[in-house]
């Protein structure tokens, strides 16, 4: 039986892999100027985050079974996607609002 530390990890892993997924699109797409690549590459951006929360809380429950490779790995990915998620959130809010006032 798998563990939730496995789980975790492998939740980090798919998260990462869509976020580079989606960074490739968007570079190999915006070198076509005549093509919109915004729905292609939004959606594994918007998934990545959610899968990297679940991954985080499969992290949680396992954080009792001993230390490995996968289990710091997984939880530092984990943490940082929503992370870095929430940090471009903020600043394109505070953006908008400066623009606005």
């Amino acid at each position: 039986m798998s563990s939730k530390t496995n789980h975790g990890f492998s939740y980090a892993i798919f998260a990462l892999l869509l976020l580079l997924i989606s960074w490739f699109l968007f570079i190999v797409l915006m070198l076509n100027r005549y093509f919109s690549a915004g729905k292609f590459f939004l959606f594994p951006m918007l998934i990545s985050p959610i899968l990297a929360v679940i991954g985080l809380v499969y992290s949680v429950k396992g954080i009792r079974e001993p230390n490995t490779f996968k289990k710091i790995f997984g939880l530092i990915l984990n943490v940082s996607i929503p992370s870095l998620f929430i940090a471009v959130i903020v600043k394109n809010a505070i953006e908008i609002y400066r623009a606005i006032y």
